[in-house]
């Protein structure tokens, strides 16, 4: 018996003349923003942070491409990245980074989205010149990227390109998900292509054969087996090995050679200051064979999220007491309202009526839920905590729109393992090793240029103040 086949309005589809319908044109960049910053850059687009009037004066992120820069295949991408943001938005999935809306004019195609005042997870390491404590990388990042992924795979969606620069951190620190470009549904295309960020590639992928064969002929698309969303899980083991270490777990000095780490499987060694848990959960996330790595809803329930996020106990009832006096007031045929309690407790009453005080015993702990919210609220009773609330708390200083800059040269503080042996627990707090200053830049721009990156030269070649792009 054949699948059934998901409603049209079930699956993420753009109009096929969205982009010559009044939904695209109502818009204009040179009347709807305003204090225009670009913010960051692209391999074929430019991003823009704005005020937007028409959605209240609220700061956006605009992703604008050149239309002469386009080619064919890359336009398919641009209307699948609108797609996959309209149908989450219809969705209403929480840690994803909002879509506004998208328009065209005669020279270019724009994607109006959020604005992530924090920036990105590079972003964040800039700032703090050192990587992050794995319990911080646990509540903050970890717990919510598998979160919104296992909904997105549920729906048989994978992202494709995780990596530190397309995870965000809104204005209230909490995490998000971006850059959609390379998302697509295993409904309605298959994950042949070879596409991602080297430095985050699962060996699967780096296995698929080029594109440019498969458009030649030389190989069959029907003959080269797809990949799923196994993809994500190993990419966002790599993002968080590099959260908790500031390195990459495979290195090399060009792309060729991040390749060939990744497929002999040359996972660096993980530093003893991380707990074993911690070291598991990166291993498990980072298993060489698709079948035998985790799901998001397997890695949620792994030891290490578990150490440091577990859920919060379920508020108990206030305590009532069991006896409740409620003083009510047969009608009465004409006679004269009873005179007010001494305590000046009122109750209500029927003019005329009885005043003879009725007493009511029942078990207040078993009709807690039946009772008013005054009541409820008078006892100190607490309402049970919004379940789609992010764990994060408010940033401690991070940039916001009119923060400071990120300074154009950082160096790393790394955790020393001598400082963990001296204070004799794990996860000491992270210390700088003298003469070992590591750095990071132009990471964008050198795996579009080809060439690899390690953490010893990352700073040195920062020709920009670092604004990475909201993608």
């Amino acid at each position: 018996m054949a699948a059934p086949v998901p409603p049209a309005d079930d699956l993420p589809v753009l109009p096929s003349n969205f982009f010559h319908s009044d939904e695209s044109t109502h818009w204009s960049w040179e009347r709807d923003f305003s204090d225009v910053q670009e913010i960051g850059k692209g391999k074929d687009t430019l991003i823009y942070s704005a005020l937007c009037p028409k959605l209240g004066n609220r700061r956006v992120a605009v992703k604008v491409y050149d239309k002469t820069k386009v080619q064919a295949t890359k336009y398919r991408a641009i209307k699948r990245e609108i797609a996959m943001m309209m149908y989450f938005m219809r969705k209403r999935l929480p840690s994803v980074v909002e879509y506004y809306g998208a328009f065209h004019d005669d020279a270019h195609l724009y994607i109006v989205m959020e604005y992530c005042g924090g920036g990105d997870l590079l972003e964040k390491l800039l700032r703090d010149k050192k990587a992050m404590h794995e319990k911080r990388v646990a509540v903050e990042v970890a717990l919510p990227c598998l979160s919104i992924l296992r909904t997105l795979h549920e729906m048989r969606i994978i992202h494709r390109d995780i990596k530190l620069e397309n995870i965000f951190i809104d204005d209230v620190g909490r995490v998000k998900l971006g850059d959609f470009g390379l998302t697509m549904s295993m409904k309605q295309e298959s994950a042949i292509s070879p596409v991602g960020t080297v430095e985050y590639m699962a060996p699967e992928v780096v296995a698929l054969p080029p594109v440019d064969l498969v458009i030649s002929g030389q190989i069959k698309a029907t003959d080269i087996p797809p990949t799923n969303e196994k993809v994500d899980i190993w990419a966002l083991g790599v993002t968080i090995y590099e959260l908790v270490t500031g390195r990459l777990p495979f290195e090399g000095k060009d792309k060729p050679e991040i390749k060939r780490n990744i497929t002999a499987n040359n996972l660096a060694a993980l530093p003893s200051f991380l707990t074993p848990q911690c070291q598991a959960f990166i291993k498990a996330m980072l298993t060489y064979g698709v079948d035998e790595r985790p799901s998001c809803a397997q890695l949620l329930q792994h030891p290490y999220i578990a150490m440091y996020c577990a859920p919060p106990p379920a508020p108990k009832p206030a305590a009532l007491p069991n006896v409740i006096a409620l003083h009510a007031y047969s009608p009465g045929a004409g006679g004269r309202a009873p005179a007010p309690p001494l305590d000046d407790t009122r109750s209500p009453r029927t003019p005329g009526g009885s005043h003879i005080p009725v007493t009511v015993s029942r078990n207040a702990a078993a009709t807690s839920a039946q009772h008013s919210p005054t009541i409820l609220a008078q006892s100190g009773y607490t309402a049970r905590p919004d379940p789609f609330a992010s764990p994060l708390g408010p940033r401690d200083g991070a940039a916001g729109a009119g923060g400071p800059p990120v300074p154009r040269k950082i160096s790393f503080d790394f955790f020393s393992p001598a400082a963990a042996a001296a204070v004799g627990a794990p996860n000491p707090k992270p210390s700088p090793l003298p003469g070992d200053s590591k750095h990071r830049d132009g990471r964008r721009q050198e795996r579009e240029s080809g060439s690899g990156w390690s953490i010893s030269a990352l700073m040195s070649k920062l020709a920009s103040p670092s604004k990475r792009a909201q993608q």
